[in-house]
């Protein structure tokens, strides 16, 4: 898969460069905005108006950003409804955050809609500080160009028919080594998926191994603690069947206790001192299964502990051996 990631992003990359070839357009964004400051102290205020060139039958976006000391009495920031030039049609709300520097910053949005075309100025804009609004802060123009939605007649000229477009030559050169790019590509690909050997790993864990995990898990779903006895019983007697019936190839599961060590007298698979433990431990969990019998915490921790002690003597038995 990753052979074949790597031959589609080549491929992308190769169609990218031929479909930029011949184009030759230098086209830019231009920020056309203009912003203009004002300051009194600490206090400052920007007008920015997003155009500066515009038509008669847009609207015009402003954005105030009034930056002050915390606790600064600001009442509000004023625009003339009525003007020659523009008329008022929404005035946003007010946006306040906090900055790094404890000052307050204040954002609005006017939107303003020209009357006539021509060269006109932006109409001021007043911030009021202060009780009683003492103290005024005003912004200065800014020259907007409104132009009209009719064209000037007697500017415009006929333009000829542009002449036939001339298919470069060397792009036949390019279209050639793509395609047999792509042959390559495709020929790779099939290979790859046709000869290419998966290899597993495949990791075999003793019982022993698998045994001291599920009593690590059983020992973290903390089951006596929701007072689940009988449940915890179940699963150590289980574990322990288990791991007697995968070590020495024992039928645990499938049989009663009773059935099971009977057919454990005539294995030679354990000693005769472990055939006495395991006996202990399985009729000592059948009795809090089926016989309601309520064991005490230290009956129940050494249940836990003798089967623990079983898997681990029985391993350092069979590396004695070995």
């Amino acid at each position: 898969m990753v052979l074949l990631r790597r031959c589609f992003l080549l491929l992308v990359i190769t169609m990218t460069i031929l479909s930029g070839c011949g184009d030759n357009d230098d086209d830019k964004t231009q920020d056309t905005s203009k912003t203009i400051e004002v300051t009194n102290g600490e206090i400052k205020l920007s007008i920015t108006a997003e155009q500066t060139e515009l038509s008669v039958a847009d609207t015009l976006k402003v954005v105030s950003v009034i930056e002050a000391p915390e606790g600064t009495i600001v009442n509000s920031i004023d625009v003339e409804k009525k003007t020659d030039e523009f008329s008022v049609l929404r005035i946003g709300k007010k946006k306040q955050t906090i900055l790094p520097n404890g000052k307050v910053r204040i954002e609005q949005e006017f939107e303003l809609a020209p009357f006539l075309p021509g060269d006109i100025n932006l109409p001021p804009f007043a911030l009021k500080i202060g009780k009683n609004d003492s103290n005024i802060l005003r912004s200065k123009a800014i020259k907007i160009k409104i132009n009209s939605v009719f064209k000037d007649k007697a500017k415009e000229k006929m333009e000829g028919i542009a002449p036939p477009m001339i298919y470069p030559k060397s792009f036949l050169v390019w279209y050639i080594l793509f395609a047999v790019l792509l042959v390559v590509i495709i020929a790779v690909a099939i290979w790859y998926f046709k000869y290419r050997k998966t290899e597993e790993v495949i990791i075999v864990k003793t019982p022993y191994e698998e045994a001291m995990e599920k009593i690590v898990a059983l020992r973290e779903r903390n089951l006596l603690a929701r007072g689940e006895v009988k449940l915890f019983y179940s699963e150590v007697s289980d574990i322990l069947r288990w791991f007697v019936e995968a070590e020495f190839n024992l039928r645990a599961p499938e049989l009663t206790t009773e059935e099971f060590m009977l057919e454990l007298q005539h294995s030679s698979a354990l000693p005769a001192e472990s055939k006495v433990k395991l006996r202990s431990f399985l009729e000592h969990c059948d009795m809090v299964k089926f016989a309601a019998f309520q064991p005490t915490e230290q009956e129940i921790e050494n249940t836990f502990n003798l089967c623990e002690e079983f898997i681990r003597q029985s391993q350092k038995s069979k590396e004695i051996d070995n």
